[in-house]
């Protein structure tokens, strides 16, 4: 995937995004095509091949590119307490809801997964006990894993809780404060 910053290629990614985006709302993902996408953009096959492999390198560039900005690139924002990460999480569903629908509705959740893990691990590398480098990439497991099912089951249910609940919800999971369990 094109990491440059030639002011072309990047104005010819976000017609891409864009393009697949407005043809996912038309249609299942699995049947759009390459040239489906090149056409809506009105941008050629070739400058595609250019700049992305695949169908699903436009998705992650997108999140990825999301992921650095500002309000959600977790490094900028300093220290984080959890209710931070909950209450952004859940501003991210509400702010990205179509196309976390869309992507839900044709079982893309490996690419959310995979584009959140990536932001969560730069996040908490930082934020991890010095000893316990040898264990960070299961508590990124978790943590993303946890946040990825929460929104594949939010987006399927037809009577979801408000993204407020649903904050204060993760926060109390997170937090050990929400199942009874006896020890």
């Amino acid at each position: 995937m094109y990491e440059g910053n030639n002011p072309i290629a990047l104005q010819s990614r976000t017609w891409m995004v864009n393009a697949l985006i407005a043809l996912m709302e038309e249609r299942q993902y699995q049947k759009i095509t390459i040239m489906d996408i090149c056409k809506k953009a009105d941008l050629s096959r070739q400058t595609f091949y250019n700049i992305y492999s695949e169908k699903d390198d436009v998705l992650r560039y997108y999140f990825r590119n999301l992921f650095r900005e500002e309000p959600y690139n977790l490094e900028l924002r300093g220290r984080l307490k959890l209710s931070d990460i909950t209450d952004l999480f859940s501003k991210f569903l509400v702010e990205q809801d179509t196309l976390l629908k869309l992507m839900v509705k044709n079982n893309l959740e490996g690419i959310i997964f995979e584009e959140m893990s990536a932001s969560v691990s730069t996040c908490t590398t930082g934020a991890t006990p010095c000893n316990q480098y040898a264990t960070h990439k299961y508590g990124n497991a978790f943590f993303t894993g946890a946040l990825t099912q929460t929104l594949i089951c939010w987006f399927k249910d037809p009577e979801r809780i408000t993204s407020e609940e649903l904050s204060e919800l993760l926060y109390k999971i997170l937090t050990g404060n929400y199942y009874e369990i006896c020890k």
